[in-house]
Order: C-alpha cells, then structure tokens, then sequence
C-alpha cells in the first residue's frame, strides 16, 4: 500500500472546506432573504390594514355625517312646525273656542311683585390657605392633648 503525502490529504479537506463554507454560505444567505422576505410581507400586510381600517373610518364618518344631516333637517322642520304652532291669535282661538277661556275683567286680575333678588347663597370653596391652617390646628391640638395625657408620667 502506498503511503499517502501529506499534500494529497491537505488538498483533500481544502476541497472539502471549500464545498462546506459554500453551503454554510449559500445557507446564511438564504436565511437572510427569508428573514428579509418576512418583513417585507409584515409591512405590506401592516400597510394594507392601516388602509382598511382607514377606509371603514371613513364611511363611519360619512354614515354618521348622513345622520347628523337628517337629524338637522328633522330639527329645523319641526322648529318651523312649532313657530305655526305658536302664534298668538291661534292660542287665544284655542283658548277661547275649545277650552271656553275667557279674558279675564279687570276685577279679576291680580298683579303680583316678584322680588329678583338672587338668594342663592353659594358655598364659597376654601382657599390653600385655610386648609392648611385647619390641618396645622388639627395637629396643634393632637400635641396639646398627648402632653397633657402625659403630664403626670416623668420619664426621668
């Protein structure tokens, strides 16, 4: 048997190296486009969801924009229904025709004198001050009662 040169085994594990490191290679670069691939799709898939969600915002604003101008139109014909509805001479025709008022005579009449004095009186809401002289006090008279608890008891 012949004996094998250190060269032939060197070059050997050099082709081996080489095939290994292209793997290992050719493994990390694949890995890294996946990795890459995965944010790509992650950012797309957030960038559509935002434009969803957007979308659905925007008809929930128009639907309840759609509201707001139904309510005011209903709100301005029934203004306008009631402003008919007041008028002085249908009132007094109500009045006197369905319900049998009549106008009161002069003997009739009663004037009262209402006083528009305001007599609410409002609580006024204590300044920092105050509280903090409440609370000093407080404390003040907590001391004043444990000296004279312990008035007579003589440490020394």
């Amino acid at each position: 048997m012949g004996k094998i040169r250190k060269e032939e085994v060197t070059k050997g594990n050099k082709k081996e190296n080489k095939k290994t490191e292209g793997k290992v290679y050719n493994v990390f670069y694949y890995f890294k486009a996946v990795i890459i691939l995965l944010f790509v799709f992650t950012a797309l898939f957030l960038i559509i969801f935002r434009y969803v969600d957007m979308i659905n915002k925007n008809y929930d604003i128009n639907m309840m924009t759609n509201k707001l101008n139904d309510i005011k139109a209903d709100n301005s014909y029934l203004s306008a229904k009631l402003d008919k509805q007041l008028n002085i001479t249908k009132i007094n025709d109500i009045a006197t025709n369905r319900l049998n008022m009549a106008k009161p005579h002069k003997d009739q009449i009663i004037y009262i004198n209402v006083d528009i004095e305001d007599k609410y009186v409002a609580n006024e809401t204590e300044d920092l001050r105050s509280k903090y002289l409440r609370v000093l006090d407080i404390i003040q008279n907590t001391f004043d009662s444990i000296k004279i608890m312990f008035k007579d008891f003589k440490i020394f």
